[in-house]
């Protein structure tokens, strides 16, 4: 099930100290805004700092986020980097034959327990993947999550960033 909020937005105006570090190139220019060429997506936020011209950007706001961190930001991050580290669980040795309509609603059913809003499955397209990314999956499936736009719009107060680690 899908929720929707009706907010009332102020206008986000970056700190001078953030906008210093604006590059030079918009993520619309980096991954091709008006180009006829199709091809994968390229890094601008949330990859290693030194895959995009935005991760000084990127440092600054954990940076500014640490210094003065929301209630249950700590555990928020230390969750956050204890999935990130996780190897890949290998795949079963066993094949489960199911019913596709069974495999999906298991899914479904899984994520809703996890906190999804949306889900959808789909067969993988490799343009989907990041630049320098790759996988040899034949499926992907993909992951919907409300973030609550009102504590969004309090950028950049550690808040809205933890917000964004929350989901």
């Amino acid at each position: 099930m899908t929720k929707h909020r009706s907010v009332e937005r102020k206008q986000y105006e970056p700190l001078k100290e953030q906008m210093a570090l604006w590059p030079d190139i918009s993520g619309n220019t980096i991954n091709g805004l008006g180009e006829t060429d199709v091809r994968p997506p390229s890094p601008i936020y949330w990859h290693a700092p030194d895959a995009t011209p935005h991760g000084h950007l990127q440092q600054w706001m954990g940076a500014h986020s640490a210094k003065n961190p929301a209630p249950g930001r700590e555990q928020m991050v230390k969750e956050r980097a204890a999935i990130l580290s996780r190897k890949p669980v290998a795949i079963a040795e066993t094949i489960v034959q199911n019913d596709p309509g069974e495999w999906h609603r298991k899914v479904h059913e899984k994520a809703a327990a996890l906190g999804a809003e949306l889900v959808g499955i789909a067969p993988m397209d490799p343009l989907w993947i990041f630049k320098g990314c790759k996988t040899d999956k034949p499926w992907i499936i993909m992951l919907g999550v409300v973030m609550d736009h009102e504590i969004l719009s309090s950028a950049p107060e550690p808040l809205a960033s933890s917000e964004v680690v929350k989901q």
